[in-house]
């Protein structure tokens, strides 16, 4: 991260060549961009916790093809490490946050509580057999 701007006016800009402004609307658009990347990376998380609360609620969405589609790219979105704007290692670069340790905290609170359940015989969940 590198700092630009006046004794009164700090402005945090990214690396990436997206952020790279200069003139007098940088603090503004910067702004803007940061609160959008910041939605982007809540509601991923409210996704999240959404898929929580519904697999909790009816355990037997594990069956559902779509549900386990939706969990699936929830977590590659938290796991990788994209650099491409909107991807996790982008949002947290701009946030100038560490990756690891923001998936780690992501992993721990709401991941890991995403994991297929086991109670159904594997013919019903999509699992191969033998």
């Amino acid at each position: 991260m590198c700092e630009q701007g006046n004794k009164n006016n700090q402005v945090k800009i990214t690396k990436h060549p997206m952020f790279q402004m200069i003139g007098p609307t940088s603090t503004h658009s910067t702004k803007q961009e940061m609160a959008l990347w910041t939605a982007v990376l809540d509601l991923a998380v409210k996704d999240a916790r959404a898929l929580i609360r519904k697999v909790r609620k009816d355990p037997s969405l594990w069956i559902d093809p779509i549900f386990r589609s939706e969990v699936i790219h929830l977590k590659r979105y938290f796991r990788s490490r994209s650099m491409d704007p909107g991807g996790f290692g982008f949002i947290c670069d701009l946030m100038d946050v560490d990756p690891e340790h923001a998936a780690r905290s992501i992993e721990e609170k709401y991941l890991r509580h995403l994991i297929p359940i086991t109670a159904f015989p594997a013919s019903q969940v999509g699992c191969p057999t033998g």
